[in-house]
């Protein structure tokens, strides 16, 4: 529960991720395997159900006006996701370990309200099933509203994609932000083929399948597995990467021999990538402000043999243009990627989106600033809303009337695009994403 308070407690705007408060605190216990499993589970579970939770809380609360504490608050929000969503935790175990740990966080004096609540919902699961005991009985006269306690997304965010999607497709979207994201990895063509990878996987006894969008992908359905322990990591064979992300690479079409440079590389996914496009021929200059990241892309690079890349600062990698092609993969609001990382619904507001481009342009400006002639740029983001895709691009192209856009379905034939990449999340599908290809004219 301080793990929960901890995150709750911080401004929206300003919290950490929920993964690194979450890993800070495991770091502090001595805890098996199974218990840690348990306690990601139900840290990320109560994050991502949290509106849905809170309305049965209320729900049963004889005092629906009270404002509880932190701690007591989530105490009950974890009590009510074991009732309300594990199946195989026995709903009188859920209630007791919630009222123990009330006691043992000194805050007795809400165990007899704890108790009451979780009862109450405990008989419902018992006497009725546990999808009944979370369906919504109340009379919500907005469908909006619904919605968004239905699928726990804030109020805002759901209005905002219901002007543009419609309210059909908005509640899919959500509902596929609560399902658990499959585990693709992406081949690395570096040292074997997608065949070879796979035929690696299921003589250790995995399922892979092909992916449905790009050519090294390899899907190994929602299973929680280990990365480090799956056949051929330590042998950098794959990379742990979604397919929305790996077409960005695609879209960029480095041939071998051209100079690249990616400018917000982050941990190397798309770095490698391209290398790996490339043969290991040509050179990859990539960079990144956060030095962390930068440590980690150098292991990566190691890891999987992308020889051909060269790590520098920002200000150093810009002084190694020009460039024939340049991939800005920005930062963004990461509303694609909610069902991965479920704070962020919670951690964004309007105005989180509205700022994004004034971080977003000015990168894809230092690209332009950087590219040989007849040289290209991609620009993507895993977020799928206009301010920070469309809008981008349209900004830039009014600024700099030397460029133009590459229709995305040109070079990716085999998706169903047009002139942008730009995909919605999808269960056991990929993460939301956007990626636009300009050129420059000569």
């Amino acid at each position: 529960m301080k793990c929960l308070t901890a995150w709750e407690r911080e401004i929206p705007d300003k919290r950490q991720p929920l993964n690194k408060i979450a890993s800070d605190f495991l770091q502090r216990y001595e805890l098996s395997s199974e218990d840690k499993r348990f306690f990601w589970q139900l840290v990320t579970g109560c994050v991502r159900w949290l509106l849905l939770l809170d309305f049965h809380i209320k729900n049963h609360l004889k005092d629906k006006k009270s404002s509880l504490p932190y701690l007591v608050r989530n105490w009950l929000r974890v009590g009510a996701y074991q009732i309300l969503f594990l199946d195989r935790i026995p709903p009188s175990a859920a209630v007791n370990e919630t009222i123990k740990g009330l006691k043992r966080s000194k805050a007795i004096w809400a165990s007899g309200m704890a108790n009451a609540v979780l009862r109450k919902m405990a008989a419902v699961r018992e006497k009725e099933g546990i999808e009944a005991a979370r369906m919504i009985r109340a009379d919500i006269k907005s469908p909006i509203l619904r919605v968004a306690v239905e699928t726990s997304h804030p109020e805002w965010m759901v209005k905002r994609w219901e002007r543009r999607y419609g309210l059909e497709k908005t509640r899919n979207l959500c509902r596929a932000n609560n399902s658990r994201p499959p585990l693709t990895l992406r081949t690395n063509t570096l040292r074997c083929t997608r065949e070879e990878l796979m035929a690696l996987l299921r003589k250790g006894g995995f399922d892979p399948r092909h992916g449905k969008m790009s050519p090294e992908a390899v899907n190994l359905g929602i299973e929680q597995f280990s990365i480090a322990d799956l056949p051929g990591y330590t042998e950098g064979l794959f990379q742990v990467q979604d397919e929305s992300s790996q077409l960005a690479s695609h879209l960029l079409a480095p041939r071998p021999g051209d100079k690249v440079l990616d400018l917000c590389a982050g941990l190397g996914g798309k770095t490698t990538h391209l290398a790996a496009l490339m043969a290991n021929q040509g050179t990859i200059v990539a960079t990144d402000t956060n030095k962390r990241r930068l440590a980690l892309l150098e292991e990566n690079c190691s890891r999987l043999g992308a020889a051909n890349v060269v790590i520098k600062d920002p200000k150093e990698a810009l002084q190694e243009g020009p460039f024939d092609k340049v991939l800005v993969d920005a930062p963004c609001t990461g509303l694609g990627v909610i069902r991965r990382h479920p704070d962020i619904k919670w951690n964004r507001s309007p105005e989180s989106i509205f700022r994004m481009p004034e971080i977003q342009k000015p990168l894809l400006v230092k690209a332009a600033e950087s590219i040989s002639q007849q040289g290209q740029i991609v620009y993507s983001v895993c977020s799928m809303e206009p301010e920070e895709g469309q809008n981008v691009i349209q900004n830039f192209l009014s600024d700099f009337a030397a460029w133009s856009i590459v229709p995305a379905g040109r070079i990716l034939p085999r998706i169903d695009t047009g002139l942008f990449l730009e995909l919605l999340p999808k269960e056991e599908g990929p993460d939301g994403f956007f990626a636009a290809l300009l050129k420059k004219e000569s």
